[in-house]
């Protein structure tokens, strides 16, 4: 079903907008070029502060040049009531100086939770700033912000593309701000999308191509009628950009941009670059400071890169609120590693295999069965992944191409969802597999009240659990069928389970059992 955007309009005294939702301040300038350089209207500095005085809450946003002489600050309300805002301007006739007020109320009709952060009492896991907990199930589409930019180059529409990742469930996208071309596909041209528009309308990149940007705000918007996470990805460094220099002036108004106009979105969350394997880790600390300074949301960052890149935890530890890594191999062990050396941040494996789709578009290309695996391997060890479906990854989207993997994504958040997963923690020590060559996985809660196993093939496994009597379901990752079983423990015990005949040797299984009381 498709879902109809958002509207956001520019407010001004006495308007009534929702609680976490953006709201956009527009101010029009009698002297578009008054700034300190006045070739340039994309360098005047424009601020807009947002008070709410019962609380004395104040948040001041940095205003984005949108042409036509308008300058607009986007800005999401984190309390109910009246704020007041006052904007500032550093251009020489000070014709943006302007106020005004708006009214935040909740919206029964509006489902939003706020801002995305860590759990500051479980700091692995993810939580909406109204204490809504969030469990992502995430898809990667770089070139998603390239449908509709150029209508020979669109194999389909933004909407009908969202609307076809429904039966997955995903709840983050990661997609890039702007990239052109990979070099490796082999995709039949009418599903390629090689761009022509790029973010720059001057070839010194100090003017910014403004139809580009407000065709972003379309995708963010889409994304976030539909409950997504935008996880952008500001920069990449192997799909044929020229960026601007590191640190130049250019370089710097191309994030302020990017900053300052999308941090007023809720659904947003930063990522420096995808695979940022060339450039050093000092330049993305000065990327770094530099959303930190601008970004008064505090949106969440991270950055994608590999485990073996060494140079880069101290960037991790200091900058990045969550862990973004790619790893190809040890899958379980990496997670467990990674979650020792970031005690504080959730862990996600944003890229380790490639789902084939309808039909080949890259190579290597890897079976959403073995990748299921993979999947619950993360998962079992307290981290999160990203999946990738190769005829919507990169540069090419292939309509209506609802894979396997779709189902598996939604099976394993429809399996958590029945756990306290934010309480357990990895302990594969309690799980023996006794008959079969699978191997087993475990998550238990350290009050010993709740335990999630995990066997990459069926088989008897002896299982250690507290005194007790407990009940659960058996849950089949392929199909998501559920299976009552119970088991009652005389005293601190190892139990032997054997899966129900439904799993046959060559299945997977999940278990997830609580305690219901003590000793009979």
């Amino acid at each position: 079903m498709m879902l109809s955007y958002l509207v956001f309009l520019s407010v001004s005294a006495g308007d009534t907008t929702p609680l976490h939702q953006p709201h956009l301040v527009t101010l029009q300038a009698v002297n578009p070029t008054a700034g300190p350089i006045p070739s340039n209207p994309f360098l005047r500095e424009v601020n807009v502060s947002f008070t709410h005085p019962a609380s004395g809450r104040r948040r001041v946003v940095g205003a984005f040049y949108d042409g036509d002489g308008l300058w607009r600050a986007r800005f999401t309300c984190s309390r109910p009531g009246r704020w007041v805002w006052a904007s500032s301007d550093a251009g020489v006739d000070k014709g943006l100086v302007q106020t005004g007020e708006l009214d935040c109320v909740s919206d029964p009709n509006v489902t939003s939770h706020g801002a995305l952060e860590v759990d500051a009492a479980h700091p692995h896991h993810f939580v909406w700033e109204d204490g809504t907990r969030h469990f992502p199930v995430s898809l990667e589409c770089d070139w998603l912000f390239a449908l509709g930019l150029e209508n020979d180059t669109t194999p389909t529409t933004l909407d009908d593309f969202l609307d076809s990742l429904a039966p997955g469930g995903f709840n983050q996208i990661l997609v890039n701000f702007y990239v052109n071309h990979s070099s490796w596909d082999h995709a039949p041209q009418q599903f390629k999308l090689e761009t022509k528009m790029t973010p720059w309308a001057s070839a010194d990149q100090m003017t910014l191509n403004i139809p580009f940007f407000q065709h972003y705000d379309v995708m963010i918007e889409a994304l976030l009628a539909r409950g997504i996470i935008a996880h952008i990805m500001v920069m990449a460094e192997n799909k044929f950009v020229t960026w601007p220099q590191e640190g130049s002036a250019a370089d710097d108004l191309y994030w302020t941009t990017i900053v300052n106009r999308y941090q007023g979105y809720p659904n947003v969350v930063w990522d420096v670059s995808k695979e940022a394997h060339r450039l050093p880790a000092s330049y993305w600390d000065t990327r770094f400071a530099l959303i930190e300074a601008k970004d008064t949301h505090h949106r969440l960052r991270t950055v994608h890169t590999e485990e073996s890149r060494t140079d880069f935890v101290p960037l991790q530890q200091k900058d990045c609120q969550f862990i973004s890594q790619q790893q190809h191999g040890d899958y379980h062990n990496h997670i467990l590693r990674v979650r020792e050396q970031y005690p504080t941040k959730p862990v996600m494996n944003v890229e380790f295999l490639y789902e084939m789709g309808s039909f080949k578009t890259y190579g290597p290309q890897s079976r959403p069965d073995d990748m299921r695996l993979v999947l619950w391997a993360i998962q079992m060890a307290g981290g999160y992944a990203n999946w990738y479906v190769s005829t919507s990854a990169w540069d090419v989207i292939v309509p209506g191409d609802v894979t396997p993997g779709y189902s598996y994504c939604r099976h394993i958040r429809e399996f958590f969802s029945l756990t306290q997963y934010w309480l357990l923690e990895p302990n594969d020590s309690l799980v023996t597999v006794v008959s079969g060559n699978g191997t087993g996985y475990a998550l238990s809660n350290p009050a010993g009240i709740e335990l999630a196993v995990y066997l990459t093939l069926s088989g008897t496994f002896d299982l250690a659990i507290p005194a007790g009597v407990w009940t659960g379901v058996w849950f089949d990752p392929r199909t998501a069928q559920m299976i009552p079983m119970n088991v009652t423990t005389l005293g601190n015990d190892t139990q032997k389970l054997t899966p129900p005949s439904f799993f046959d040797a060559s299945s997977d299984v999940a278990l997830h059992i609580q305690k219901s009381s003590g000793l009979a």
